[in-house]
Protein backbone atom coordinates (compact mmCIF):
# COMPACT_ATOMS: atom_id res chain seq x y z
CA UNK A 1 0.00 0.00 0.00
CA UNK A 2 1.51 3.37 -0.98
CA UNK A 3 2.04 6.08 1.61
CA UNK A 4 -0.65 8.76 1.42
CA UNK A 5 1.40 11.34 3.29
CA UNK A 6 5.14 12.04 3.10
CA UNK A 7 6.31 14.23 6.02
CA UNK A 8 9.47 15.32 4.18
CA UNK A 9 7.54 16.66 1.18
CA UNK A 10 4.54 17.99 3.12
CA UNK A 11 5.33 18.98 6.72
CA UNK A 12 2.30 18.90 9.04
CA UNK A 13 2.56 22.62 9.84
CA UNK A 14 1.81 23.84 6.28
CA UNK A 15 -1.17 23.45 3.99
CA UNK A 16 -4.61 21.99 4.61
CA UNK A 17 -4.50 19.02 7.02
CA UNK A 18 -6.69 16.16 5.79
CA UNK A 19 -7.57 12.78 7.23
CA UNK A 20 -4.61 10.49 6.39
CA UNK A 21 -3.46 12.93 3.71
CA UNK A 22 -6.43 12.22 1.43
CA UNK A 23 -7.73 14.83 -1.05
CA UNK A 24 -10.11 17.54 0.15
CA UNK A 25 -12.99 19.42 -1.45
CA UNK A 26 -13.76 23.09 -0.86
CA UNK A 27 -17.41 22.88 -1.92
CA UNK A 28 -20.14 20.44 -2.95
CA UNK A 29 -19.33 20.74 -6.65
CA UNK A 30 -15.75 19.55 -6.06
CA UNK A 31 -17.01 16.75 -3.85
CA UNK A 32 -19.38 15.53 -6.57
CA UNK A 33 -16.58 15.59 -9.17
CA UNK A 34 -14.48 13.31 -6.92
CA UNK A 35 -17.17 10.59 -6.88
CA UNK A 36 -16.57 10.20 -3.15
CA UNK A 37 -18.38 7.45 -1.27
CA UNK A 38 -17.92 9.17 2.10
CA UNK A 39 -16.93 12.58 3.47
CA UNK A 40 -15.33 13.24 6.85
CA UNK A 41 -15.92 16.63 8.46
CA UNK A 42 -14.25 17.78 11.67
CA UNK A 43 -16.07 20.41 13.73
CA UNK A 44 -13.66 22.31 16.03
CA UNK A 45 -15.74 23.38 19.05
CA UNK A 46 -15.13 23.55 22.80
CA UNK A 47 -18.76 24.13 23.85
CA UNK A 48 -19.61 20.47 24.45
CA UNK A 49 -16.84 19.89 26.99
CA UNK A 50 -16.91 21.50 30.42
CA UNK A 51 -13.66 22.45 32.21
CA UNK A 52 -11.53 20.94 29.41
CA UNK A 53 -10.51 23.62 26.93
CA UNK A 54 -8.68 22.37 23.89
CA UNK A 55 -11.27 19.93 22.51
CA UNK A 56 -11.35 22.10 19.38
CA UNK A 57 -7.88 20.76 18.50
CA UNK A 58 -9.19 17.18 18.23
CA UNK A 59 -10.20 17.22 14.53
CA UNK A 60 -6.82 18.63 13.48
CA UNK A 61 -4.96 16.06 15.61
CA UNK A 62 -6.91 13.24 13.94
CA UNK A 63 -6.03 14.61 10.50
CA UNK A 64 -2.35 14.78 11.34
Amino acid sequence: MPELHDDELHPSYIGMPTYLGTPFAINGKELKSMNADIAIIGAPVDMGVGNRPGARYGPRAIRQ
